[in-house]
C-alpha cells in the first residue's frame, strides 16, 4: 500500500488511489464501467486472503510460545519502571456490536440499563459500583498497578508515572470529552508531556464515477478500522500533546511531528497495545510482566511483533432446539499456517471468504485460535518504519449502506516484521472483552472485582476521580 503521509489530505487521497488500484487488479480491466453492483455481487472475494484454500487450522502446540511462569523479571520489571515500555490505549472505535457508542465513556448504570433492555441477566447491583466509566477506570487501573509496582520495589511512585510514555487513540465524537477528563483529572498522574494523543479519522464512503473511485457526499461517514489508525500515526502532525494553560482554561492540541514521534518510540524497549474494553485489564492485570519478558527474550531472537492468542468460544446448541444458541465462536483475528508463506498467520475473518464464513457460527467453530488483541511490539520503531515504507498488505473493501469502505485490521502489521504467537499457560482461555452486549455480565463483574482491591477506592480519590 503506497500512502502519501505529508499531511491527512494527501493521505486520504492515497488511500482512494489504493482502492482504485485494488479494484483494477481484482475485477482484471479498465474500471470505465464498474458499477457500485458488481462490487456488491462480488461481496466478500474482494478482501478474501490470496492463501486462502491453503490455510491450515490445527496448530502444532511447540509453534506458539508457551507464556512462562517464574521466570527472571528483573529486565522486564526494570523497562516497565523506568518508562521505555510504551503504551497504547485504544479507545478509537465505533464499538458497531455494543451499539453504545465509544466504549471509554460507557458507565456502569448505562451498561446495566442496555444489558436489561436486551434481556441479559446479571448478578451484579450497578449501584454499588464506583460511577467510573471504561475508560476512567482503564486508565486509573494502569496508574494503580504501576504504583504497587514502584512501592514493591522501591521506586518513586511518582517518578515512574511521570516516566512512562503512552498514546491514546480516541473516537473524534467524544475526543475532546475525553481530553477534557484527562486535563481534569490531571492526567491520571501521569506526565502531561508524555501522555500524547491521536484521534482516528472518519471518512465518506467511496464509489466508482466514470472509471475513478471518489468519495460519496452522500454516504455515511464512519471509522476506516484500526488498521487504518496504525497508518494514520505515520501522517505528519496526526500525534499531538495536549497543553493546558490553567490560568485562562484554555485546552491545545500541538502537534509533535513524525520525526518526534519516531525519536520517542526508538527510545523505548518495548510497546503494548490494549484495547480500552479488556475485562482482565480491569482485575489488576493491566501490567504483564510475564508477557513482556517473554517478548524481550523473543525481541532478542529478531521478532519484532508478539501476538497472543486465546481459544475459540465453543458453539453450543440449547437442548432440544438445535437452532438457538447459548454460546457462538466469535468471529475476529485468527491464527493459522500458511504453507505459501511457510509461517503462522493472523487473518481477520471478514477475509476468509467461503473458507471461513463470519456469518456462519459453524464456519467459525473450525478456528481454533483467536487473536486476544493484547499485542507487543519489541523494538517498536522497527514496525512503525516499515508501516512509513510499506503501509499495511490488504485494505480489506467492505461495502455498507451501498457504499464502498475499507477495514484493515490492525493485526496485519504481522505480515509486515517478525511475528511470534504466545498462548498463557492451561486451557486456551476465551477473549474476555466487553465486545457485545452479551459481555455485560462479565464487565460489571470485572467492575466489582476492580473496586475491591485493596485501596483501589482511596486511590481513585487521591486522583480526584471519587469524593
Amino acid at each position: 500500500m503506497r500512502i502519501d503521509r505529508s499531511s491527512i489530505r494527501a493521505f486520504r487521497s492515497s488511500l482512494k488511489r489504493e482502492v482504485q488500484r485494488s479494484l483494477a487488479d481484482h475485477f482484471g480491466r479498465d474500471l470505465g464501467s464498474l458499477t457500485m453492483q458488481q462490487i456488491i455481487n462480488a461481496g466478500s472475494s474482494l478482501r478474501a486472503y490470496p492463501n486462502l484454500a491453503q490455510l491450515q487450522f490445527d496448530i502444532p502446540p511447540h509453534q506458539i510460545n508457551l507464556v512462562p511462569k517464574g521466570q527472571d523479571l528483573r529486565e522486564a520489571t526494570t523497562v516497565k519502571l523506568v518508562g521505555e515500555d510504551f503504551t497504547e490505549h485504544s479507545a478509537g472505535g465505533d464499538a458497531t456490536r455494543l451499539g453504545m457508542g465509544a466504549k471509554f465513556v460507557i458507565e456502569p448504570l448505562q451498561l446495566a440499563g442496555q444489558a436489561r433492555l436486551a434481556g441479559i441477566n446479571f448478578t451484579v447491583d450497578p449501584n454499588t459500583l464506583l460511577p467510573l466509566s471504561l475508560g476512567k477506570r482503564h486508565m486509573a487501573q494502569f496508574a494503580y498497578d504501576l504504583t504497587r509496582l514502584a512501592a514493591q520495589y522501591e521506586y518513586n511512585p511518582h517518578d515512574v508515572l511521570h516516566s512512562q510514555f503512552m498514546l491514546i487513540t480516541l473516537n473524534p465524537k467524544t475526543a475532546d470529552a475525553i481530553i477534557q477528563d484527562f486535563v481534569r483529572y490531571n492526567f491520571f498522574g501521569f506526565n502531561p508531556e508524555r501522555v500524547l494523543f491521536f484521534v482516528d479519522q472518519v471518512y465518506s464512503g467511496m464509489m466508482p464515477v466514470n472509471g475513478e473511485i471518489v468519495f460519496s457526499q452522500n454516504s455515511p461517514i464512519g471509522l476506516y478500522n484500526h488498521g487504518h489508525m496504525v497508518l494514520q500515526e505515520t501522517v505528519e502532525g496526526e500525534v499531538f500533546q495536549v497543553v493546558f494553560n490553567s490560568s485562562s482554561g484554555e485546552i491545545r492540541k500541538v502537534p509533535i511531528g513524525t520525526e518526534k514521534f519516531e525519536e520517542i518510540l526508538a527510545s523505548q524497549r518495548n510497546k503494548i497495545s490494549y484495547p480500552v474494553e479488556d475485562n482482565d485489564y480491569l482485575t489488576g492485570q493491566s501490567i504483564d510482566l510475564d508477557s513482556l519478558g517473554l517478548a524481550l527474550q523473543l525481541g532478542a531472537q529478531g521478532a519484532r511483533m508478539i501476538m497472543e492468542v486465546v481459544g475459540q468460544k465453543p458453539l453450543i446448541r440449547k437442548p432440544n432446539n438445535s437452532r438457538e444458541l447459548i454460546s457462538t465462536p466469535q468471529k475476529g483475528g485468527f491464527l493459522a499456517f500458511d504453507p505459501t508463506r511457510g509461517r503462522l498467520v493472523m487473518i481477520e475473518s471478514d477475509s476468509g471468504d467461503t473458507v471461513v464464513n463470519e456469518k456462519d457460527p459453524e464456519s467459525l467453530a473450525k478456528i481454533k485460535h483467536l487473536n486476544r488483541n493484547f499485542n507487543l511490539f519489541p523494538r517498536p520503531v522497527e514496525v512503525f518504519r516499515a508501516l512509513m515504507n510499506q503501509g499495511l498488505p490488504f485494505l480489506h473493501p467492505v461495502v455498507r449502506d451501498g457504499f464502498l469502505y475499507i477495514q484493515p485490521p490492525q493485526g496485519d502489521q504481522n505480515f509486515l516484521v517478525p511475528t511470534a504467537f504466545v498462548r498463557q499457560e492451561g486451557e486456551p482461555k476465551p477473549i474476555n472483552n466487553l465486545k457485545s452486549i452479551a459481555d455485560a455480565e462479565r464487565t460489571l463483574r470485572a467492575m466489582q472485582t476492580q473496586d475491591q482491591q485493596y485501596g483501589f477506592t482511596e486511590f481513585m480519590r487521591e486522583l480526584g476521580l471519587v469524593k
